[in-house]
């Protein structure tokens, strides 16, 4: 029986699932299927996905990889790692996501490095309750699995490595034009990560949709490419007609991404709405005062809400050629003010909650 998938539509885990019920059709032992994604600017590992029969003990959750000695040797060997008995692990290295693993009762995990091109992507773990099922022969098979889910991620991730060519392209010009704004837009995406992860639960997202605010939140203003210098770069106050120019980055943006959707045949893909929404409606408000649609309250997609707060937060607090860097404190303060008309309360807290990991990401990004 061939192993299909179901569509474009079909999220990562719902593909990762579909995998999960074939494989243990020979492998019934093999009882949880994850993915950690890798980012190298923070040297951390973050959960990505995860297939598990029963509750899932590690999500919203992310760890440096140079914390863990047996995983950097994996990454730097680029060889799979056996774990025979998570006992031993668990009560060694004291880990958290050893421990969680542990305490649902995991006592076995087979892990194999994923990279394509040279470029590492992270880690699929394999979990079984039972100790040493991970034999030679198992190993020897799930290799074959490990890899077909590389390629299921590098699948996953093709809209954004298609379109990262052309919009890359796009930042480094608008780079050229503002200085800040290549560091704005790999700030907002960590602050929008942070906003996302405090939410989680609340708002019931998973990892997989945490990590793709994550990678479309930097392409907000894309759109702004289309903004003359003489508005985009104004020292002083926008007229109304000025103004108007500038909100149109907004629907030149949308176009942008639809285009390029088109011509790579990627607008089935279900990443492709979210990108949409980051981009068309990061400027609505939550009283409906915003642009460009006036959407109010829930109206606005939540992926836009996230991004929404990242962006005016490191606006507020960077230097722009019409005001001076306002300090964290002061920032946090105009936002609560925002909170409610328009910003949404949730995730205005949930940034202030994270305010001493926002400080590490102005120290790696720039800000301070």
């Amino acid at each position: 029986m061939p192993l299909t998938y179901s569509s474009k539509n079909a999220t990562f885990t719902q593909d990762l699932r579909s995998l999960h019920d074939y494989l243990r059709k020979e492998h019934p032992f093999i009882e949880r299927i994850s993915v950690a994604l890798y980012d190298d600017a923070t040297d951390m590992l973050k959960t990505y996905s995860n297939s598990t029969y029963g509750d899932n003990p590690l999500k919203f959750y992310e760890f440096p990889l140079g914390k863990s000695a047996s995983l950097s040797e994996s990454y730097r060997t680029r060889s799979p790692r056996i774990i025979d008995d998570l006992e031993n692990l668990a009560g060694s290295a004291k880990q958290t996501h050893s421990q969680k693993i542990y305490q649902s009762g995991y006592r076995s995990s087979y892990t194999y490095p994923i990279f394509f091109h040279d470029k590492f992507f992270g880690f699929v773990f394999f979990n079984a309750k039972e100790p040493s099922v991970f034999s030679e022969e198992v190993a020897y098979r799930l290799n074959y699995v490990a890899d077909l889910i590389g390629i299921m991620i590098q699948l996953d991730h093709q809209m954004h490595t298609v379109l990262d060519a052309t919009l890359k392209s796009t930042i480094e010009l608008t780079g050229l034009r503002d200085n800040e704004t290549k560091e704005h837009t790999y700030r907002v995406a960590h602050y929008a990560r942070l906003i996302a992860l405090e939410i989680a639960e609340s708002h019931q997202l998973n990892d997989e949709f945490i990590e793709n605010v994550f990678q479309f939140a930097p392409l907000h203003d894309v759109g702004k490419i289309a903004i003359p210098d003489s508005i985009l770069l104004k020292p002083g106050k926008l007229t109304v007609a000025e103004f108007d120019i500038m909100k149109s980055h907004v629907s030149h943006g949308a176009a942008l991404i639809r285009k390029q959707l088109e011509t790579f045949q990627l607008e089935e893909l279900h990443q492709a709405q979210i990108l949409l929404n980051i981009v068309l409606y990061h400027h609505e408000a939550m009283d409906g005062s915003g642009y460009q649609e006036g959407l109010k309250g829930e109206e606005i997609p939540i992926e836009a809400r996230i991004t929404s707060v990242a962006d005016i937060f490191d606006a507020l607090t960077t230097e722009r050629p019409y005001k001076h860097a306002w300090s964290n404190q002061e920032a946090f303060d105009e936002l609560h003010k925002m909170s409610g008309w328009k910003l949404d309360p949730a995730c205005v807290d949930a940034l202030y909650k994270r305010s001493r990991e926002v400080e590490s990401i102005q120290s790696l990004f720039g800000r301070l």
